[in-house]
């Protein structure tokens, strides 16, 4: 294995619940069905615009992004304990990207108010520079041909199904993280693993090269 690519949302920094929080309660104001908490967080991952659309039809989604900035006061949003240490970690062994389908001015805002370095990533890609986005697989091909490598030298570190699905199709390995979106199970039904945290990639990693060294899942 060669890269380890990341997700931001619930995986870098702690804001799905916050999302939800938000969104639920613009939700109300406007008088638009609030979807059931694991409807909602069953989005999470795809771009923002394309949330708005599934989930409620009725409202442009520029509409609602004017009233949630009128309406809703910008928080801090920390990241996940542990995060910047295992990001150096990893970097002695790997390259390390982002791949994520929040929008470029927004990524880079909350990285800096996380106190994450964005120079420790080789590649960082967002909404505004992806091609395609998740789950379709054209969002981690654009990624590893970047890194020159090949879909199988990577894995994808994700909080949500969107995340596992976009992995899948792709063909890139998959690490699960319980900071966001989806719960084990979840994880379990794709047929994919997860761990507690970000902090647990690392040694997950080592152990699943060891256990596959003679395999072609991890190179």
């Amino acid at each position: 294995m060669k890269a380890v690519i990341f997700d931001v949302d619930g995986t870098l920094i702690d804001s799905v619940e916050m999302i939800w929080e938000k969104h639920k309660k613009i939700a109300g104001l406007l008088g638009l069905k609030v979807p059931s908490k694991r409807g909602f967080l069953s989005k999470v991952g795809k771009p923002w615009e394309t949330i708005i659309r599934e989930l409620w039809p009725g409202i442009k989604p520029h509409e609602f992004m004017d009233f949630y900035r009128e309406n809703v006061s910008y928080l801090l949003i920390p990241a996940v304990d542990g995060t910047s240490e295992t990001l150096q970690s990893l970097k002695k062994n790997y390259r390390i990207a982002i791949m994520t389908s929040k929008d470029s001015q927004t990524l880079f805002r909350h990285l800096l108010d996380a106190g994450i370095d964005k120079s420790v990533f080789d590649i960082i890609h967002h909404e505004n520079s992806l091609r395609n986005h998740k789950p379709h697989p054209d969002a981690l091909f654009q990624v590893c041909e970047e890194l020159g490598i090949k879909p199988q030298e990577a894995v994808y570190v994700g909080d949500s199904v969107i995340d596992a699905q976009c992995a899948i199709s792709a063909g890139v390995n998959f690490i699960g993280v319980l900071t966001g979106a989806a719960d084990k199970e979840d994880f379990e039904k794709l047929g994919v693993k997860s761990v507690g945290s970000i902090k647990d990639v690392p040694g997950f990693i080592r152990i699943r090269k060891a256990y596959l060294s003679n395999r072609t899942q991890f190179h």
